[in-house]
């Protein structure tokens, strides 16, 4: 990945024309790129002061608990679209990261803001948190740091510690070095061909194709993601967590290989890891099914739900 990541930044300075400025210029922003989109029971939602969008689907009863969840690097709320079978359970909460905000400082930290004032206006106090692939890694740090009096549990999907060793913490920073001298419109280039690169590898073919929301996006939210993995380890965090961990892979992940996952295992406290067979790294959206009931059997076996209102 760092030699494709070098010779891309190489060419990206002849292909970087005028057409990529104008394909920039036209990405679509988060309210036309739902426009068409079947949301099923998912409301989308917009906090009084507009600063976030997010998903809710309410839950059995006012006093039910809350399970908020953080989407990954490539995508948005909808990564959670097939998880609506746990309002049964839960009131839903699949947050829509915002592209760019005057928040982003290039730290990890920031996201804890964006989520405390997001949480504050969608009037959520105490709640579960589920993050998948990069969302996973926002979850660890909050409920380590600045939410982790109100989490009650932590659900990792798709995700594992960041910089676990000396090797990971190199591979991230090179990412962020490589990225952050690059114009918004060669690190756009860069980020389409990456995207077209995974779009070939993703998708199993099965019932729901994470292809289906893929999208372009601007470079500003990719730019705030790798800065914040500058030199990052989230060990300490990870052995901070005081509460039921679960962690979920997909045993063909190809973007981030379950040993990377399995290796991390020890630094938590309390952990239940389990595989998705055959999953690939969006198997959240695609393998719903077969990642619902795990989720249950961990929630019930905690007492967040009661064995006997699994369905």
């Amino acid at each position: 990945m760092r030699f494709l990541l070098a010779l891309l930044k190489f060419f990206s300075f002849f292909a970087a024309d005028t057409r990529v400025e104008n394909d920039l210029k036209n990405v679509a922003d988060i309210p036309a790129r739902f426009t068409g989109y079947d949301r099923g029971a998912w409301e989308l939602k917009k906090t009084s002061q507009g600063d976030y969008s997010y998903f809710e689907i309410a839950g059995p009863s006012p006093d039910a608990p809350v399970l908020v969840m953080i989407h990954g690097l490539s995508l948005d709320g909808r990564t959670f679209a097939h998880l609506s079978s746990l309002s049964a359970y839960f009131r839903l909460l699949a947050i829509n990261l915002p592209e760019t905000s005057p928040l982003y400082t290039g730290r990890l930290s920031d996201f804890c803001t964006i989520l405390s004032q997001w949480l504050a206006e969608a009037g959520v106090d105490r709640f579960h948190l589920a993050g998948c692939s990069f969302g996973g890694i926002i979850a660890q740090h909050i409920a380590a740091g600045c939410l982790k009096d109100r989490i009650q549990s932590v659900t990792l999907l798709a995700s594992y510690i960041p910089g676990y060793n000396k090797s990971d913490i190199r591979n991230l920073s090179f990412r962020a070095e490589t990225f952050r001298t690059l114009s918004d419109t060669r690190m756009f280039w860069m980020m389409e061909l990456l995207r077209k690169r995974a779009l070939r590898s993703v998708s199993r073919s099965g019932k729901y194709d994470i292809k289906n929301i893929i999208f372009q996006r601007p470079p500003y939210y990719a730019r705030q993601v790798l800065e914040s993995m500058y030199r990052y380890s989230g060990i300490d965090a990870a052995k901070a967590i005081d509460i039921p961990v679960l962690q979920v892979h997909g045993s063909k992940d190809q973007a981030l290989p379950k040993k990377k996952a399995r290796e991390t295992l020890k630094y938590f406290k309390h952990i239940k890891y389990c595989e998705i067979p055959g999953g690939g790294h969006s198997f959240v959206y695609e393998d719903a099914k077969e990642l619902i009931p795990l989720m249950l059997r961990f929630y019930s076996s905690n007492a967040i739900i009661k064995p006997n209102e699994v369905q």
